[in-house]
């Protein structure tokens, strides 16, 4: 008898938890998004410098989206955003990004990839790329002038 009851204590479990996975099982369906300028190129900046981007983002299908991860081709570019993103339909958000260039020179281009149910396969590829120019030792370059001049210029004398 004690036996019987330990068999059916442990089928009741089972087909507790298995009604409890189904039960919190969500179909995720694919959608639809836009990126505004999702391919960019920036101008020359000097090594070392850092600047920022923010891709608007936006959900044009009819479910939710969702953005699990983020990852980037290089250390060198970071993400502001942590965690997952969920957009309801016609939504809208700004994916924020640091790069720093002190590990670059010369023509460098990046990806940042996003992971989600975006159509077609899961993945959407932002791209950017800019040229890296060493500080001269000689004569200032263009982007040492211009700089030089962005300093200088809001400075009260």
């Amino acid at each position: 008898a004690m036996n019987k009851s330990k068999y059916i204590l442990g089928g009741i479990a089972a087909l507790l938890s298995a009604m409890a996975m189904y039960s919190c099982r969500i179909d995720v369906k694919y959608t639809s998004m836009s990126v505004v300028d999702s391919v960019r190129y920036y101008s020359p900046i000097l090594r070392g410098d850092e600047f920022e981007m923010d891709f608007l983002v936006t959900n044009t299908g009819d479910s939710p989206l969702i953005i699990d991860e983020i990852l980037t081709s290089c250390g060198c570019v970071a993400a502001n955003t942590k965690g997952k993103i969920m957009l309801p339909p016609g939504r809208s958000t700004n994916l924020y990004f640091r790069f720093n260039s002190a590990k670059n020179i010369g023509y460098v281009s990046h990806e940042i990839y996003l992971y989600g149910n975006m159509k077609p396969n899961g993945m959407a590829i932002l791209r950017f790329d800019v040229n890296v120019v060493p500080e001269s030792h000689n004569r200032k370059d263009y982007e040492e002038l211009v700089k030089s001049y962005k300093i200088h210029s809001y400075t009260v004398k």
